[in-house]
């Protein structure tokens, strides 16, 4: 007798299948497997280990999803049966029989375990299988695997576990695996393995080994455009297989593939099955979540539309009318792996979730998307009222800007979604981040433009503020031919004279100048003060705007009398008119010392250029430098420094690099500066911090250097509030992590990498530490890896360089070092460092010694006040101190 898997009807077994139950013994390599086991298999070696470990110590697993804040892509596709084929063809000699079972329902919803097991009776038992129908025959399989041990099975793609305990329960002799989207109500089942994305590395890897062939031979840029798209792809497995045999099979180029993404998402190609794809695997889950909670694809339709990332509960709200069924909801989409929780009630999708929705069920070209009109309305509702804390705008600015970027072509948002992009867009105006609010006010234009014609006084507004961020983002190109546009419509539509014409005129003027067009810039500015003057007054704000541009253009342009004579008339007028306090006057105070340093007037410039720094750190309550630093000393700053020959020249290119991403618009950088202690890796951060506030790039370039006890809360989900708080602390300058990487597996990352993200104008963020911890540490995170792509090597002082930096502390304290002295101390150096390989400090030893020779010959001055201020060999610490 046997129980059917169902656990709902008794199967009597005759007795010459009970015999062979006993008698049959399964043939050396039986198995069903589904998959060939030849192809690529890369960056899942440790997780294949472990899956050995958990099978061998406890006999069964079940690999789901990674759950948690930082595992939010635990999805169909992330490789879960890939693992577990592997791992059976791996380790097939050490099982009788590895049984492979679709544990899937089919379309009506039939459980096909039954089905499975019958299977494993007709290829054990054919001359009795052959004649018993499927219950029978899953009864005996069980009974059969009950009697014989040392068996492997795989119950691939488990969508209730509780269904396994009708079988699992009876089978004690063998291992078995289970793989799942669900990540829940496997406690008293199995023990799970959770399963996140491949690595950065991995997944580039991948990717260009199925495109490419040999990721070795690939010409230049080719595998910076795959690490581009496998970014794009979210690092998912199964993604990356289906663009790998597309690109292979097609020769498309990564990048096309990335900008048709939403297109090719579900094509087959190259081997790859057609209901394997990610849009096809992906389907067949949210019908299940349908049939669980047909809400929940409303709510994850919407989601689709926002950032990916720290999305908040509230924002959501309106979308289910009770508190309890919205948590319904988004406890089925958790269920299934299509959402994550992180910290203080937010929730995180990965952004390929997003881009087949977003594309699910569209064809006309404009449509909108499932979710994408519930999102509109969402935000609109979610906008802070005027004059809300910058704390509110912090939660929902991401997502405003995820909708206005994804907004359908040839359909533009309505009137209620542009005011709420206006608001988003005049709040990062506020803040000084205007560079960011090119979708919102792209969005803007096309809706005025729709509605109201491309001549409407408020369509050429909308035209006027996207041109000034397109200024602001570097795009100079784009903010020209749209200023030209605006200026020309002005001029015809209201007059040469109106207000907003000179507006236009004004900011075309400083966008030429800022794209090098010198000549034409000074024409505009010349013309827009005489009319400021003629038409408002020659006290009006506006106009001691256009004369300072008009003199900083002079200054660039090599005119520095004219600049000169420009900005102290305006700097005298805002210290009159506005205060000595006033930012305005600040500016042009610092704009005056900048044209005296030029002009080589330096002793002004630089007693100037200290009382606007001191200005600023009494008013602004933050660092400032206390020297001035022009453009292009960032390297000159160090040539006074002993050592850090090769840090100068990395510095150079970094400035390079710098001045290059600045002029295309893009972020400021992130930074790695890897080597031993005392190596000046703090001393060089500040420079970079001064120099990048010389360019303007930086409002202050302060340093805030903390540990990571300063980030990290000693309770699970505290560490988010200290990371802001830090952050803020650091904004417009430079935030030094030193040992970061003692940062690895904690909640702090994602946090400080999204606050990295969301203030990417307003912050650099220099991670600091010793080269081989801070190697594995950035390997370990794709965040941070994708993020701190600009490293800089500090490497250890020589002996020699050492005596000298002693020798010249020395001396700029007024002391002379002896050569027995500095033959001693070298002497000491070298013991130092043989004695204290891993602890060696650098300069601080430096320091130390320092600190040790002064005392001495204090103590001998003491005895004899006479002496000369010298240090002998005497004076240099022994060994031991």
């Amino acid at each position: 007798m046997a129980i059917t898997g169902d656990n709902n009807r008794i199967v009597h077994l005759p007795p010459e299948a009970v015999r062979w139950v006993q008698e049959i013994e399964a043939p050396p390599g039986t198995g069903n497997l589904p998959r060939s086991a030849a192809g690529v298999f890369v960056g899942r070696e440790d997780e294949l280990a472990e899956l050995r470990r958990r099978l061998t110590d406890e006999g069964g697993a079940a690999v789901t999803q990674e759950s948690g804040t930082r595992a939010i892509h635990g999805l169909g596709g992330i490789g879960k049966s890939t693992l577990a084929a592997r791992y059976a063809h791996r380790y097939r000699s050490e099982y009788t029989l590895v049984w492979w079972i679709d544990a899937a329902s089919t379309g009506d919803g039939t459980d096909n375990i039954p089905s499975s097991l019958a299977a494993l009776a007709m290829r054990l038992c054919p001359q009795w299988a052959g004649t018993a129908d499927t219950d029978e025959r899953a009864a005996w399989a069980i009974s059969w695997l009950q009697i014989h041990p040392g068996w492997l099975l795989i119950f691939d793609n488990v969508e209730d576990p509780r269904k396994l305990n009708h079988y699992l329960g009876t089978l004690q002799g063998g291992h078995y695996l289970a793989t799942s989207r669900i990540s829940t109500g496997w406690h008293s089942i199995a023990p799970t393995m959770p399963l996140g994305l491949l690595d950065p590395d991995a997944a580039v890897t991948l990717l260009c080994i199925l495109a490419f062939g040999d990721e070795h031979a690939l010409p230049p840029g080719k595998r910076e455009d795959a690490e581009a798209l496998a970014a794009e792809l979210g690092y998912l497995p199964l993604a990356l297989e289906q663009a790998g045999a597309y690109l292979h099979e097609t020769g498309m180029a990564p990048a096309d593939y990335r900008t048709l993404l939403g297109q090719v998402i579900d094509s087959d190609a190259g081997g790859i099955d057609s209901e394997r794809t990610i849009a096809r695997i992906w389907d067949h889950t949210l019908v299940a979540v349908e049939a669980r909670n047909p809400q929940s694809v409303t709510v994850l339709s919407a989601i689709a539309w926002f950032a990916p990332a720290d999305i908040p509960r509230a924002l959501l709200a309106p979308l289910c009318p009770e508190p309890a069924a919205l948590d319904e909801a988004l406890g089925v989409l958790r269920a299934y792996s299509m959402i994550a929780y992180g910290a203080e009630q937010s929730l995180h999708v990965h952004r390929l979730v997003q881009t087949v929705l977003r594309h699910r069920g569209t064809s006309a070209p404009g449509a909108y998307g499932p979710g994408r009109e519930e999102a509109e309305r969402l935000i609109q509702q979610a906008t802070p009222a005027a004059g809300a804390a910058a704390t509110e705008w912090h939660q929902v600015l991401p997502h405003f800007m995820a909708v206005a970027d994804s907004t359908p072509e040839h359909n533009p948002p309505s009137t209620n979604t542009v005011r709420a992009y206006e608001a988003a867009a005049q709040h990062l105006y506020q803040q000084g981040r205007d560079s960011h609010a090119i979708p919102l006010r792209t969005a803007v234009l096309a809706q005025r433009v729709e509605t109201l014609g491309s001549e409407h006084p408020d369509t050429l507004a909308a035209r006027h503020n996207l041109a000034v961020s397109y200024g602001q983002a570097g795009r100079m190109r784009e903010a020209i031919v749209l200023l030209e546009q605006v200026l020309a419509d002005r001029e015809r539509l209201l007059s040469s004279e109106h207000p907003d014409t000179l507006a236009a005129r004004h900011n075309l003027a400083v966008s030429y100048g800022q794209a090098g067009r010198m000549r034409e810039a000074i024409v505009l500015l010349e013309q827009v003060l005489a009319d400021r003057e003629r038409l408002l007054s020659s006290e009006h704000p506006d106009t001691l705007t256009a004369r300072h541009n008009l003199a900083v253009s002079y200054g660039q342009a090599g005119r520095m009398r004219e600049a000169i004579v420009l900005l102290e008339q305006v700097l005298a007028d805002r210290e009159r008119l506005l205060s000595s306090e006033h930012p305005d006057t600040l500016t042009a105070r610092h704009n005056l010392a900048h044209s005296y340093w030029q002009a080589g007037r330096t002793h002004e410039a630089v007693t100037l250029q200290k009382q606007v720094l001191a200005d600023r750190e009494r008013l602004l309550s933050s660092e400032h430098p206390d020297t001035l630093i022009r453009d292009g000393t960032l390297v000159s700053a160090l040539d006074d420094m002993v050592g850090l020959g090769t840090v100068r020249d990395a510095l150079t290119e970094l400035k390079n690099r710098i001045r290059l991403h600045h002029a295309r618009g893009e972020s400021l950088p992130a930074l790695v500066f890897v080597g031993p202690p005392g190596t000046g890796k703090t001393t060089v951060a500040r420079h970079v911090g001064e120099w990048l506030q010389s360019l303007g790039l930086l409002r202050k370039g302060h340093v805030h250097e903390v540990t990571c006890s300063e980030l990290v809360a000693e309770y699970v989900g505290q560490s988010a509030s200290k990371v802001r708080a830090v952050v803020h602390q650091a904004l417009d300058g430079l935030l030094f992590i030193d040992e970061a990487y003692a940062l690895a597996g904690n909640e702090a990352v994602d946090t400080l990498v999204r606050e990295m993200e969301y203030w990417n104008d307003r912050l650099v963020v220099i991670a600091a530490g010793y080269p081989r911890e801070m190697d594995a540490f950035l390997r370990s995170n794709s965040s941070m890896a994708s993020r701190f792509t600009k490293r800089l090597e500090f490497p250890s002082y020589t002996t020699e360089e050492l005596v000298e930096v002693l020798r010249r502390r020395s001396a700029s304290e007024g002391y002379i070092l002896t050569p027995d002295a500095a033959e001693r101390v070298e002497q000491w150096f070298d013991r130092r460092r043989a004695d204290h390989p891993d602890g060696f400090s650098n300069v601080r030893e430096a320091q130390h010694a320092f600190g040790v020779m002064q005392g001495r010959l204090a103590g001998r001055f003491r005895a004899d006040p006479t002496i000369n201020f010298t240090f002998i060999a005497e004076d240099v610490p022994t060994p031991e101190e």
